[in-house]
């Protein structure tokens, strides 16, 4: 099993009880916080700055403005949007990670050797709006709110007598945020997840090293090990694109994807929810 790195923004795990048969007993889902609207309006009131203080109101005026431009280009205002769209985000997550509950062993075997069993859907949220409207921004903050990378260092169950498992160490990313290559090319994009994925886990160019065999690796080469790191790690991935159309390959997405898209309508797959920005 994959052995969990000490890394200084990883939160440790909180197992919380589940509504839906289809969430309990995964450590990956049961570790997801789910924040009420008023909740997720005072977290992202809670990140901006402070008001000035006695010692700032006391500057010159050109540095009193200089002090005051810095904090307000920070300010979110959590816009009624902001709820809709942390609503599909959470559930984009949770549902993607049905089905991928790392406790059974046959979760860890080759795709090969796995149980054949019938792959769970792709979720996604799409998000159309013209360039410079916020929504590469939007998600951004609304991202924020969630642990990206959570420990887990054993496993008991929120549910009297549910399982134990001392043994599961697991780092978990619930999500990533990358950035399209403008050619859309493909090997360009798995190497990026690749190497984000070592940084967020304290492992580096681990990832890279061991699947791009010293840039020699073909492209079908990069996504088997893109879905192997995906099966051991993270959720989601929000894909900035920034161009009018572009083929995203979705197979290399574990458990789902997030885009944002600028300009064109984008091509929604299997269980999609699609918003459109003004």
């Amino acid at each position: 099993m994959f052995e969990a790195s000490a890394q200084p923004w990883a939160i440790p795990a909180r197992y919380r009880p589940q509504t839906l048969p289809a969430f309990a007993g995964n450590p990956l889902i049961e570790a997801v916080d789910v924040l009420s609207p008023e909740a997720l309006r005072a977290t992202l009131k809670r990140r901006n700055a402070p008001p000035p203080t006695d010692e700032v109101r006391a500057l010159p005026a050109g540095d009193r403005i200089d002090a005051i431009d810095v904090d307000l280009s920070g300010v979110i205002v959590p816009l009624p949007r902001y709820v809709d769209l942390y609503d599909s985000l959470i559930r984009t997550l949770r549902k993607g990670l049905v089905g991928r509950n790392p406790l059974p062993a046959h979760y860890w075997l080759r795709d090969e050797d796995r149980p054949q069993v019938a792959a769970p859907a792709t979720n996604g949220v799409v998000l159309t709006g013209h360039t410079g409207v916020g929504k590469t921004k939007g998600i951004e903050r609304v991202l924020g709110v969630i642990p990206q990378v959570i420990h887990h260092r054993g496993y008991r169950s929120p549910d009297a007598g549910g399982l134990h498992s001392p043994e599961f160490i697991f780092d978990q990313i619930t999500y990533l945020h990358v950035s399209v290559p403008h050619s859309g090319e493909l090997r360009g994009l798995v190497i990026n997840l690749l190497e984000h994925i070592g940084w967020l886990v304290g492992r580096r160019d681990f990832y890279l090293q061991m699947y791009n065999r010293g840039n020699r690796a073909t492209v079908e080469e990069l996504v088997r090990g893109l879905r192997h790191a995906a099966r051991a790690l993270f959720s989601p991935i929000h894909f900035d694109i920034g161009l009018t159309h572009w083929g995203c390959h979705d197979s290399v997405v574990s458990s789902g994807f997030l885009r944002s898209h600028a300009g064109a309508s984008a091509s929604p797959d299997d269980s999609t929810h699609h918003s459109h920005w003004p």
